[in-house]
């Protein structure tokens, strides 16, 4: 009972949150700015967003299901993609998308897996993606010319990191060595076991840089269809990101109001008027983030 009402009260404050800065944004840009700026949006360029919309999560649900083969299980790739949507569901109400581990559940009932290598196969697929967000963030940082005073740190940051991952790449059995021998006994035997290899390495980063790469396309064409005529997708590539990991704050529900002070504060560098960073930012999440969720809720109520 008490943890009960510790998460309902961790959910309300999290719920008032969002609301106050919803409503504190909206009163300070004024509600029929906002309006006015849907009703002028392109329904072309709209409709590409909502098109590619469909990628990501069959690229996420190919990455799920390639990290889970490492484990000697397998799931088809309907199932992959049911749960992937399911967990964005759940993501959307719990804080840093801890929802996505509901996946691990769904997992140990469809093929008998032990909960803690789920739960491990989830980890590896947030690794992944933090990986890839914060490389596509230090990259598309780097090409800000509004931020110049910063924009040296983040070229050297984005070297630094890329070769990071390339250096691990090239040492990729010693770096598991490394963590074997880091792990207690209980765990090493079983990470021993698991078939990592460089070929698991590479696809996982490359099936992250799709799916954040067509996220930010989505986000692109969103800015486009707000008729901003000339969008940097570096601009892009460097905000997308920095929502996402606002996202994972855990000081609201699904990172809605700090993720559209995000989207002001670094639209408003290159230009963009509050009005339609705030515009961009909801159209972009739901896009995203609410129609997927939506799918992933009637799925699992048609499954309850």
């Amino acid at each position: 009972m008490r943890i009960l009402k510790s998460n309902t009260l961790k959910f309300i404050f999290k719920l008032l949150v969002s609301i106050t800065l919803l409503f504190l944004i909206f009163r300070f840009i004024g509600v029929n700015k906002v309006y006015n700026e849907l009703l002028n949006a392109n329904i072309y360029y709209m409709a590409a967003a909502l098109f590619l919309a469909i990628f990501p999560i069959f690229f996420k649900a190919i990455r799920w299901r390639s990290i889970i083969q490492i484990f000697n299980k397998t799931i088809t790739i309907k199932s992959s993609i049911n749960y992937t949507l399911i967990s964005i569901a759940f993501s959307i109400v719990t804080p840093g998308r801890l929802g996505e581990f509901i996946k691990a559940k769904y997992l140990v009932d469809s093929s008998n897996m032990r909960y803690i290598k789920s739960i491990v196969t989830v980890v590896i697929d947030k690794i992944f993606d933090i990986m890839t967000i914060v490389l596509l963030g230090l990259i598309g940082l780097s090409f800000l010319k509004e931020i110049e005073a910063f924009s040296s740190f983040f070229i050297y940051a984005s070297v630094f990191y890329i070769l990071v991952i390339i250096l691990i790449l090239i040492y990729f059995d010693k770096v598991l060595k490394l963590i074997s021998y880091i792990l207690s006994k209980k765990y090493k035997n079983s990470f021993e076991k698991f078939t990592l290899n460089r070929t698991f390495y590479i696809k996982g980063l490359l099936f992250s840089l799709l799916i954040w790469i067509t996220l930010s396309t989505e986000a692109f064409f969103i800015l486009k269809a707000l008729n901003f005529l000339s969008p940097s997708f570096y601009v892009v590539i460097s905000i997308v990101p920095l929502m996402a990991l606002s996202s994972m704050l855990p000081i609201s529900i699904g990172g809605m109001g700090v993720r559209e002070l995000i989207s002001i504060y670094f639209l408003s560098v290159i230009g963009i008027q509050a009005e339609k960073s705030v515009i961009f930012s909801l159209i972009y999440t739901l896009v995203s983030a609410g129609i997927p969720a939506i799918m992933g809720a009637i799925l699992y109520i048609k499954g309850k």
